[in-house]
């Protein structure tokens, strides 16, 4: 380290001081003019429109300007053209335009000089309206409050630069990965933040990848998968290939997406829709309103497989129900709810004697099946919602049977019994052909296998059909999550409702979506304009996701792009060692393990109790030393495997005098989900996707994540990869078997 040179220092340090200062000076000009533009003394006035209209948009100018002022810009680019003029570029979030700021000019994050910014290497480059260039400084600007701090190189390939060339303080490094270690160092916050300044090449090359595509990111714990999405969709809407309205991201659970809300309202995209799978298809589905913010539902959703995977020793049973879900969340189940659907339109059941009509004063009057038969033929020809159909049945019966009587009675006969006659020809086609309730349809179909076989026979195997036909269906107002496509589907295909396209869809954590959901998905998409996030090492709901990425291909009318991420930018390099020997005993020889960059922290650490009570306690000292010795920190996780595991644990703790700020349970609400930092108490599975500066992980034996079932296995993976700079596992008994390899990468007390 004694090789650095201090920026004050560095030989250009006054120039790049006084530039900023002069950038400062002509941006509180433009505020200075702006406010002197602003009419003052109006909210009353006569002018409405002027107090209503112009002095907002002032305001909102004012306030961008002044969010501008504290940090102009944050990078800085040096190149020769091809005639040999040098030119500077400075790079910032916003735009600074020539027009306005003349040489105190900066390029915005979504330019193609930002795109050069990003390179990790001098050399040659294409810059759109410049043409080739000889990339010779990327410089690292860090400023605050309108102040520089201080500078450092990337790589100064200028005959200058070379003379006075800093030291490398942080090893043989790119300079862009040096920047990022600093920063990340600090990094903590409970919401993700923005990557502007350290995004590095390969992600910015994904960032700009072209939006007619399905582009899936198969990336590593912590190697930016989530900021990446939403940087993109940053870039894309700048660019003018999306509309936010028309744009939707899918998150895993709520805490996962009210951990990325604030993201992209900080980078000025307004308008996105960010959700959940289940929660979208049950609002579509009428069973849920939302505000925007709040949820209200109308039903209930339960998920027996996690529950069983979860408590029940009946490994056959766990089996079952596992395949079960693979077996629903497969195309071919799309094309049996497809079978189902013209099923339901198509199945009437009229008695040989037809529909008779004697006991409301029409004696011999009689539609027969025949006709019955004929005028339903005619009702589904429409091609119309099922209830329109059924309308039109009822009509058209009603209007039949109308006819008949008047060949044998007046009409003012008639009319005296018309109510009647109506509400009872109401009647038979109620029985005949019932309105189509979804969760009754579709419960008693999977509760016939009779049917089940008849209509599945193209399509599933005699085993599947066993699968889906032996386990109890869920009671009244209850939804088994593996059914939600196939709910959503039915409905679509009963209602035939339009389906909404969207300009773009981003999936996060989409190892856990099934083929069925992507197709889905597919049908909503413009083109397949589709990012897709995820690591199918973190697939803990195996049963109802992917197993591989190539599950997609058939779904795309273009195979899907797909780009692997192998470096972990999240954690210390002793946490990403030990989390890749955990990966190791889950997946065997196909772990893709995890490259860490050179961020040195302290060995993962794990205590053995004689019995729980000595854990809680020891967690409980370590939590109040942490939370002592690093006051600075701002989210400590403590996970647990369940909602009853994280119950006990607030309950023990506070028994030892500490306070909780937020327990976190899979079966709570949206507002339990509102996370904004402290020591918080969750299970593995809703820690997906987030980062936390320490993770205490409760009680690890073998009993909690016993390695002979892979779903225990991959929850221990995605707890451990959660950290950012510290991570304790504490346990009694026997440890894991998955913990296994960690030996060398742990310290064990």
């Amino acid at each position: 380290m004694s090789g650095e040179k201090p920026t004050k220092q560095h030989p250009e340090y006054e120039t790049e001081k006084k530039r900023l200062e002069e950038t400062v000076d002509k941006i509180d000009v433009r505020i200075d003019k702006e406010k002197s533009l602003m009419p003052a003394g109006i909210h009353k006035s006569a002018n409405q429109y002027l107090s209503d209209v112009l002095r907002p948009n002032a305001e909102l100018r004012i306030e961008e300007l002044e969010v501008r002022r504290k940090q102009p810009y944050f990078g800085k680019i040096d190149f020769t053209k091809e005639d040999g003029t040098q030119v500077s570029i400075y790079i910032g979030r916003e735009a600074l335009h020539a027009d306005r700021y003349g040489e105190h000019e900066v390029s915005s994050r979504h330019s193609e000089a930002a795109r050069i910014f990003y390179k990790s290497k001098p050399g040659r480059y294409d810059l759109k309206n410049v043409g080739l260039i000889d990339l010779l400084l990327q410089r690292n600007i860090a400023i605050s409050l309108g102040r520089l701090h201080n500078f450092n190189d990337n790589f100064d390939e200028r005959p200058k630069g070379k003379q006075s060339r800093q030291a490398d303080v942080l090893g043989e490094l790119t300079g862009r990965e040096r920047h990022l270690i600093e920063i990340l160092y600090s990094r903590g916050a409970a919401r993700l933040q923005d990557i502007v300044e350290t995004i590095q090449e390969h992600q910015d090359d994904l960032i700009r990848a072209p939006a007619d595509q399905c582009l899936v990111i198969n990336g590593v714990a912590g190697s930016g998968k989530t900021s990446i999405a939403y940087h993109r969709l940053d870039y894309l809407v700048h660019m003018g290939n999306l509309r936010p309205e028309k744009t939707i991201v899918f998150g895993p659970n709520k805490v996962f997406l009210n951990h990325v809300r604030e993201l992209l309202p900080q980078l000025g995209v307004q308008g996105v829709v960010e959700t959940t799978f289940d929660d979208w298809a049950f609002s579509a589905m009428g069973f849920a309103t939302s505000d925007g913010t709040t949820v209200q539902k109308t039903y209930n959703l339960q998920d027996a497989t996690l529950k069983m995977l979860s408590g029940s020793e009946d490994r056959a049973l766990k089996n079952n129900q596992w395949s079960q879900g693979r077996v629903k969340g497969s195309l071919n189940f799309k094309k049996f709810v497809e079978a189902f659907a013209k099923y339901r339109r198509e199945a009437i059941t009229v008695q040989q004697e037809g529909w008779n009509y004697d006991d409301v004063s029409l004696v011999g009057i009689t539609l027969t099946e025949q006709e019955v038969r004929a005028l339903h033929r005619e009702a589904i020809a429409n091609e119309g919602p099922f209830e329109h159909q059924r309308a039109a049945l009822l009509e058209r019966a009603q209007a039949a049977v109308r006819t008949k009587a008047l060949q044998v009675m007046t009409e003012a006969a008639y009319l005296s019994i018309a109510e009647a006659v109506d509400s009872a020809v109401q009647d038979d086609v109620d029985v005949s052909w019932p309105r189509f309730d979804l969760h009754a349809d579709y419960y008693a179909l999977l509760s016939n296998p009779a049917l089940v076989r008849k209509l599945a026979r193209k399509f599933l195997k005699s085993t599947d059909v066993d699968l889906i036909t032996k386990l109890s269906p869920p009671r009244l107002n209850y939804f088994d999550v593996q059914d939600v496509s196939a709910l959503y589907y039915l409905h679509k295909l009963m209602t035939r409702t339009p389906f909404e396209t969207y300009d773009h869809i981003v999936v996060d954590e989409g190892q856990d979506l099934s083929p069925f959901q992507f197709q889905l998905l597919q049908m909503h998409s413009r083109a397949d304009s589709m990012t897709v996030l995820g690591d199918i090492a973190q697939a803990i709901h195996g049963y109802r996701g992917l197993n591989n990425w190539q599950e997609l291909t058939p779904i795309f009318s273009q195979k899907p792009k797909q780009e692997q991420m192998s470096k972990n930018f999240r954690s210390t390099r002793e946490i990403v060692l030990f989390s890749n020997e955990v990966l190791k005993q889950v997946r065997g020889a196909t772990a893709k393990v995890a490259q860490p960059i050179a961020r040195a922290g302290t060995r993962p650490t794990i205590f053995k109790a004689d019995d729980t009570n000595a854990m809680y306690v020891r967690l409980a000292e370590d939590l109040k030393a942490l939370l002592v010795d690093k006051g600075g920190l701002e989210n400590i996780a403590l996970i647990t495997k369940t909602d009853s595991d994280s119950r006990e644990l607030e309950k023990q703790l506070a028994l030892l005098g500490v306070q909780i700020d937020k327990v976190i349970a899979v079966s709570g609400s949206r507002k339990n989900a509102n996370y904004g930092g402290g020591v918080v108490i969750l299970p593995a599975p809703l820690s997906k996707g987030i980062e936390f500066q320490a993770v205490f992980i409760v009680q690890a034996n073998n009993d909690a994540y016993n390695q002979k079932v892979p779903y225990d296995g991959r929850l221990l993976y995605v707890a451990v990869t959660r950290a950012l700079h510290q991570l304790n596992l504490y346990y009694t008994g026997d440890l894991s078997g998955f913990l296994a390899g960690t030996d060398d990468v742990a310290n064990f007390l």
